[in-house]
């Protein structure tokens, strides 16, 4: 019998969908032989708004990790004017965050 129209339609979009990305790999392939020599490597071309993007992501993590250490500081002086015990373990605990996240922002 024949199958309902939805199926049909969904199996005709996937094969389309294959058959876009086979085009766009032989296109790629295409270009990116076109003008090296053989056995010469060409260079990977960096878009600048990644490029940026990357940097920006970057100051927002060490951003996020000079407020951690400012309010560890906070903490810290107060501990030292009223001797308030907790606020030393929690601007200690905030100082160890903040150097895990300056340490994750330089691996991303």
């Amino acid at each position: 019998g024949k199958s309902p129209p939805l199926q049909r339609f969904s199996v005709f979009r996937v094969e389309t969908g294959q058959t876009q990305m086979r085009r766009s790999l032989a296109r790629l392939s295409l270009q990116s032989s076109s003008g090296v020599k053989k056995g010469e490597k060409k260079g990977v071309r960096v878009e600048p708004k990644s490029y940026f993007a990357n940097k920006r992501t970057f100051i927002q993590w060490i951003s996020a990790a000079l407020l951690l250490v400012t309010i560890s500081e906070l903490l810290l002086v107060m501990h030292d004017m009223d001797g308030h015990t907790g606020a030393r373990r929690a601007g200690l605990a905030l100082i160890l965050c903040a150097l895990i996240v300056a340490v994750y922002a330089l691996m991303v």
